[in-house]
């Protein structure tokens, strides 16, 4: 049996080697492959946009979603209102000697009284009076005071209450005089929870409590600020940002209000990086702002003999408006979140600097693509192997006598 290995059997695998070319291993796709698919933006999904000064002002000046942006009260509570659930503490005062709270009235034995302490202390020269027993604002929003009755106490201030019982007692007491103070603030508060050292609900003062009051109210928050996100919902509308933001903006620093919930949870930034790198992996941002010159570094930098300098690509989701500024009247910007390739030019000078000015996002993604003379490269290396199993396989018919 002869075996004869013709130099048209050769040819015929150099052809089918050339053929299977574009599936020849590679750590990704080349910068032609990329823009390939961007042709017609409407059909492929997403768009292609180079990096220049003007994307890299835009980009800086896009907007984020943001607690000032999204809620309007950022002001504290000019009045935090009593509600069911508070607790008062009533002090009652009347001119002279004697009368409804003086030594004869309601007396430190008596039902509903605390005589002497502070009010004693407090009390006018010539007056008597009592410091009621704490009282708790019922559910129907009513509290009980000896002699003026059932007074209304939830959705007033604790002056309003005041009010009503001086009104109540004027033709009982002579000339009495009410001193109201919130013993227990059990309505006007809000509520924090998630990755905090004590998960509860916190009291809101008079004076108006910020947001990182609050969390530190809390506890403080159980990890460090560029890893952690603060969710505030108000109204049944909630809102996340970034913790560190909150720090370094005090605008973003608002007011908390009587029935906020506030939800602190850990979710380190970070991004994944392909293609022509010296790692492919996820990694950490490590601080709250990070630049994509940055994040190529902490991927090992661009591999000499793979690397395309004048191809590497971050992808994201922008919103709409964004992306319309990004490429106007684009068919892909009439979606809520639109896919974009960002392009970057290593080759030039001035990408670098763009490089610097690219704030990178929570979950974006790094490609380095390869080199189309990667590809040739590996190619030849293929065809090289190829010719030399052919170059074997002759030698040894030749040595058999095939």
């Amino acid at each position: 049996m002869n075996f004869l290995v013709s130099p048209s059997w050769v040819a015929c695998a150099l052809c089918l080697t050339v053929a299977g070319c574009a599936s020849l291993p590679a750590a990704g796709p080349t910068a032609r492959e990329v823009e390939a698919g961007a042709v017609n933006p409407a059909e492929a999904g997403y768009m292609i946009v180079n990096i220049d000064d003007h994307v890299v002002d835009i980009l800086a000046h896009a907007p984020n979603e943001t607690f000032t942006g999204s809620f309007q009260n950022r002001r504290p509570s000019s009045d935090l209102r009593i509600g069911a659930g508070d607790v008062l503490q009533i002090s009652i005062w009347e001119a002279g000697g004697s009368g409804l709270f003086g030594p004869s009235g309601v007396s430190a034995g008596g039902t509903g009284a605390a005589g002497g302490g502070t009010a004693a202390a407090q009390a006018p020269l010539g007056s008597h009076g009592a410091a009621l027993q704490p009282v708790v604002v019922s559910r129907e929003g009513f509290v009980s005071i000896p002699f003026a009755g059932r007074i209304q106490a939830a959705g007033s201030t604790p002056d309003q209450v005041r009010a009503r019982v001086e009104n109540a007692l004027r033709d009982k007491a002579i000339q009495p005089q009410v001193m109201v103070a919130l013993a227990s603030n059990g309505a006007n508060v809000a509520t924090v929870g998630g990755e905090v050292g004590r998960s509860g609900v916190v009291p809101l003062s008079l004076r108006g409590d910020r947001l990182l009051d609050v969390v530190a109210a809390a506890g403080g928050a159980r990890f460090p600020a560029h890893e952690t996100y603060v969710r505030l919902t108000r109204h049944g509308h909630g809102v996340t940002v970034l913790l560190q933001r909150i720090v370094d903006a005090s605008s973003e620093n608002i007011y908390v209000q009587p029935g906020d919930q506030i939800y602190v949870s850990r979710d380190p930034q970070t991004f994944t990086a392909f293609g022509a790198t010296g790692k492919v992996g996820q990694y950490a941002f490590d601080t709250d702002s990070l630049s994509l010159a940055e994040g190529v570094a902490k991927a090992g930098g661009l591999l000499d003999n793979q690397a395309d300098p004048s191809g590497v690509f971050l992808f994201r989701h922008e919103y709409a408006r964004v992306a319309d500024q990004l490429e106007p009247h684009s068919a892909t910007a009439a979606r809520g979140k639109v896919p974009v390739i960002y392009r970057l030019n290593l080759r030039e000078a001035n990408g670098y600097f763009r490089a610097q000015n690219f704030h990178m996002r929570d979950k974006d993604i790094i490609l380095v693509a390869e080199a189309d003379a990667t590809q040739m490269l590996k190619f030849f290396t293929l065809v090289s192997g190829v010719t030399g199993i052919v170059g074997n396989l002759r030698s040894t018919a030749t040595t058999k006598g095939f």
